[in-house]
């Protein structure tokens, strides 16, 4: 009786192990199919690149805004000039960086991704593009438009005005 009860234990736990393994495989697919899904459906400009600054994938807002015809194998600082693919680093991709591209204004945020679940395989860049030249006009016009105070102190101030025609301060 012992024996038998064991049996139909193990073949239990085998039968729910299954399920789960199951259940987790199909919630994988899953997430693989909602994060492809988001890469295409957001609405900011996306690039995919490989570690040399080559572009492998872009989403349509980046190609409207990048305005080239072929940019898929391109090089992204052709795209933006003085981009520069090799200081990228996890800092710079959380806390984003500013580009251009045109007379465009981002700030571009990303992060590390590889092409396979293993070490060895090749590490790229998801890069997403938020449109900052609005806000980056604006900070210009409020630095060139703000007042600026100053306190001057002449020394010898005096001794200046003395030595002037009808003593009458020249400065």
């Amino acid at each position: 009786m012992f024996a038998l009860i064991v049996v139909f234990y193990f073949a239990l736990s085998l039968r729910r192990g299954l399920g789960v393994s199951k259940y987790l495989d199909n919630l994988l697919d899953d997430m693989k199919l909602a994060s492809r899904r988001s890469l295409l459906d957001i609405p900011l400009p996306v690039t995919i690149l490989r570690k040399n600054g080559e572009i492998l994938w872009v989403n349509e807002r980046f190609a409207e805004i990048a305005r080239k015809n072929t940019l898929i194998g391109a090089q992204i600082d052709e795209i933006s000039p003085g981009f520069n693919v090799r200081s990228l680093d996890s800092e710079h991709l959380f806390l984003g960086f500013s580009a251009k591209i045109g007379e465009r204004v981002f700030k571009v945020y990303g992060t590390f991704s590889r092409s396979d679940s293993n070490r060895n395989a090749e590490q790229m860049f998801v890069l997403y593009w938020a449109d900052e030249t609005e806000f980056a006009a604006l900070r210009e016009e409020y630095k060139r438009t703000r007042p600026i105070a100053a306190l001057i102190y002449l020394d010898g101030y005096d001794d200046m005005s003395s030595l002037s025609e009808n003593n009458k301060a020249t400065i």
